[in-house]
């Protein structure tokens, strides 16, 4: 009796994440699809139209976050495949953000992005444009996280994001989180340069101009500059390659950071090739 009802609460738990995952795509679809009606419907219905349902999916999805410690480990295998949609999660299953493009255009285009995290007690849920510039272009869009574990027990969440402050220009960016005693913590102390340290690395380019792309020796394509503009290694990520730009454009030089066991530490200020 006992088997039964834990396998009939285990069935229970994932008919909910598959009705939450349905209704996260449902609301984004409405979203993604206002945006191709801009051109045959007034521009202000739209933008209220949109302003609404990105808003539903914020709160649902704040509300759901907080309820289901299980969707940190849901596999979300069809929102995975909606464009412009993204659902990176931790190694360690303790952080997780759900990050959208708004399909707005012009001065309020931008993303929306909400985190998961684990509590003693559960989960927890924010919002995390909520604590970026009110200004919708710096609401950046999450779309990998890597761990690293670091001295005294401390777990330091590294996080690729991007935004778009033109037609053309993205910044990309990798931004630090930690979870300690229950709170989520961002700007953590994790690159060393030569005379500072610092909490993050970005940079800005012309998305026209960046376009290279690196193939191993069987011909798959192992690092694509675009996205992310940070070229992790393939050695479980402890070197970073940070490209170096001149005018808007990738001049295939970086600067290399390599992980000393508590943090990113800048090794040599440039290098030819990245070398596997």
């Amino acid at each position: 009796m006992i088997f039964f009802l834990l396998a009939n609460c285990s069935f229970l738990k994932a008919q909910n994440l598959a009705a939450i995952e349905n209704k996260v795509i449902s609301i984004y679809r409405n979203i993604d699809s206002l945006r191709y009606l801009k051109e045959v419907v007034p521009h202000q219905i739209v933008n209220d139209s949109l302003q609404y349902l990105n808003k539903e999916l914020i709160k649902y999805l704040l509300d759901v976050c907080a309820l289901y410690p299980e969707m940190l480990k849901y596999d979300f295998t069809k929102l995975k495949k909606e464009i412009g949609f993204a659902v990176p999660v931790s190694q360690d299953n303790k952080l997780r953000i759900y990050s959208w493009h708004n399909a707005f255009w012009g001065d309020k285009a931008g993303c929306n992005s909400v985190v998961q995290y684990k509590t003693a007690d559960g989960c927890a849920a924010e919002n995390l444009r909520a604590s970026s510039d009110s200004n919708s272009k710096l609401c950046l869009f999450f779309y990998e996280i890597h761990d690293y574990q670091i001295k005294n027990n401390r777990t330091v969440y590294l996080i690729s994001a991007e935004c778009s402050g033109s037609d053309s220009e993205i910044t990309n960016m990798l931004k630090t989180f930690e979870i300690e005693k229950g709170t989520l913590l961002q700007n953590i102390p994790f690159f060393k340069g030569q005379n500072e340290t610092f909490t993050g690395v970005s940079i800005s380019y012309d998305r026209s101009l960046m376009s290279d792309t690196i193939f191993d020796a069987n011909g798959k394509r192992r690092i694509n500059i675009m996205l992310p503009s940070f070229v992790f290694s393939p050695f479980k990520g402890k070197t970073l390659y940070v490209p170096l730009l001149s005018k808007g454009a990738k001049n295939h030089q970086y600067i290399v950071y390599k992980f000393d066991g508590n943090q990113f530490v800048r090794d040599k200020y440039l290098v030819d090739k990245i070398t596997f």
